[in-house]
């Protein structure tokens, strides 16, 4: 019995390891990836209205029209907001780098 249970005590220590440490990694590679999407920023005509396109429909579709966020604010400021942002509505690394060349054309300078 007291074999049984030391077995049973590692086989859960060891699952318990393996599914932490594996979202601790898939969480900061997200964050790597959305970072870099927004750091290399277009500014070609066509990214720009890819990125217009996903404004109106993946954020206003939560927090509403509203145009004035970009003109009162510069898109270093906006980084952050495009981080958080971007996991929740789900946006590819493209999509990521679209909006943030939507957001840099049309922020406050």
């Amino acid at each position: 019995m007291r074999k049984l249970f030391t077995l049973l005590s590692i086989a859960s220590v060891i699952t318990i390891v393996s599914c932490t440490s594996k979202s601790a990694t898939s969480s900061a590679k997200s964050e790597a990836v959305g970072f870099d999407a927004i750091s290399k920023v277009s500014s070609k005509a066509a990214d720009i209205d890819a990125g217009h396109v996903i404004y109106t429909t993946k954020c206003t579709k939560c927090h509403g029209v509203k145009d004035k966020y970009l003109v009162g604010h510069t898109y270093e400021q906006s980084i952050g907001v495009m981080n958080a942002m971007s996991k929740k509505a789900n946006l590819t690394p493209a999509e990521i780098s679209q909006l943030a060349a939507y957001v840099k054309a049309n922020a406050k300078k």
